[in-house]
């Protein structure tokens, strides 16, 4: 069972890849899901499962389960007639974006000033481990918010939760590039404000934020990379290079401090585990996790808490289901086993049927030579629940959901 998702995958990128003519958003998912495939298999051929998954025997059902709907969302998508070359609409209120672009840049830079004595004492440090060992626990020490006036830290926690979804920042960002009649620096600036998620990770010594911020740039920068000028190309190569160096440098540095003791392997064993993990944690819980109750929150969290007064949230939820049910569910199972852990076996496996009715229903409506900036947002926030989902479901929080319902209005506003 171990082989089949890597092999099952690669033939379907290959199916759409025949079938579209070009490598498209669901040839990259269908090699993303590979990939992890193959990391599984190394898992296996190492054993380096943790948890409860050390005496697991991957079954046939919950295989089955997680390859057909992961497939047929992936073809779903491959659904949507998104042409090689498409010409974006300009912007019509060219002023507004403007000063919001500047807005945005001044408020991650004051942030990555005023948070930069944090972030670079994690970069540096070799006692990472400790670092999100405090995390978790709650005892790290206090954020640098909390030395600011109360009302200047307010401000920055609205808009910390306002542009706190990364995709849509560097959606923004490579959009306006690919436009004649605006300045290449404003697009610039809405690509550094993306970086706000990997900094935050920096400072609480995770990697997830980064391999987010990974993944979102690749499920932006593919729909519109021809529509980029060779200028504009050049110009964010250069970017993406120097912003690869950095982060690969923090990568390698907290998994070594992290990892090293933890696995007979080192650090490499450690990433192995962190990619392959999915597919396996997914058929584990399928199999055998018993749901204590459902949450809703998980799909709905703002009403969850600000409502009904339930703590909702990605962590918070696995937190009390791990409580409740007497398993450690703070792993990846992808987007699908989130569900899974807040809803259930059958709900998340309806859910995600709902899912890709969603994907046929828009993709019906998605068949423009030339299109207006919420447009290609709204094609990219439906592919976003399975491109950033390979780990958890992206919007199980809060801050994520109403940010990207944010932007989506200020870029209807604007266009």
């Amino acid at each position: 069972m171990i082989y089949i998702p890597s092999i099952l995958f690669s033939i379907l990128a290959f199916i759409i890849y025949k079938k579209s003519k070009s490598i498209n958003l669901a040839v990259w998912l269908s090699i993303v899901y590979a990939i992890s495939g193959v990391f599984s298999i190394l898992i296996d051929n190492k054993n380096l499962y943790s948890f409860e998954t050390k005496s697991y025997q991957i079954s046939l059902e919950a295989s089955l389960i997680y390859m057909v709907i992961l497939s047929f969302t992936i073809y779903a998508i491959s659904s949507f007639n998104l042409p090689d070359i498409i010409k974006m609409k300009s912007i019509k209120r060219i002023r507004l974006f403007k000063f919001c672009s500047i807005f945005v840049f001044i408020w991650f830079i004051t942030s990555f000033i005023l948070g930069f004595n944090d972030m670079i004492s994690v970069y540096l440090s070799d006692e990472m481990f400790e670092i999100k060992k405090s995390v978790y626990e709650g005892t790290k020490g206090p954020s640098w918010m909390l030395s600011l006036p109360p009302l200047v830290r307010l401000f920055y926690a609205i808009f910390n939760i306002l542009f706190s979804c990364t995709w849509a920042l560097i959606y923004i960002g490579i959009y306006s590039l690919t436009l004649e009649n605006m300045s290449f620096k404003y697009g610039i600036m809405w690509l550094i404000a993306s970086l706000s998620g990997p900094v935050s990770g920096i400072i609480g010594a995770d990697r997830s934020q980064t391999a987010y911020w990974v993944l979102s740039l690749l499920m932006c920068i593919i729909p519109m990379w021809k529509c980029l000028s060779n200028n504009a190309k050049k110009r964010i190569s250069v970017l993406l290079f120097g912003m690869f160096i950095f982060f690969s440098i923090y990568i390698i540095n907290m998994t070594i401090s992290r990892f090293s003791d933890r696995y007979a392997g080192g650090a490499f064993d450690s990433v192995i585990s962190y990619l392959g993990q999915s597919y396996i944690n997914f058929c584990y819980f399928f199999d055998n996790y018993k749901l204590p109750y459902e949450h809703w929150g998980i799909l709905f969290p703002f009403i969850s808490i600000y409502i009904f007064g339930i703590p909702a949230g990605g962590v918070p939820i696995q937190e009390e289901m791990s409580l409740l049910s007497g398993k450690f569910t703070g792993v990846f199972y992808t987007y699908i086993g989130h569900w899974m852990i807040a809803l259930g076996q059958y709900w998340a496996i309806f859910i995600s049927v709902l899912y890709i009715i969603l994907i046929k229903i828009v993709s019906r409506k998605f068949n423009y030579k030339t299109l207006y900036m919420d447009d290609l947002y709204r094609y990219l926030f439906v592919v976003s629940l399975i491109f950033l989902g390979l780990f958890t479901y992206y919007y199980a929080g809060v801050g994520r959901l109403v940010s990207a319902v944010f932007l989506y209005c200020f870029i209807k506003y604007i266009k």
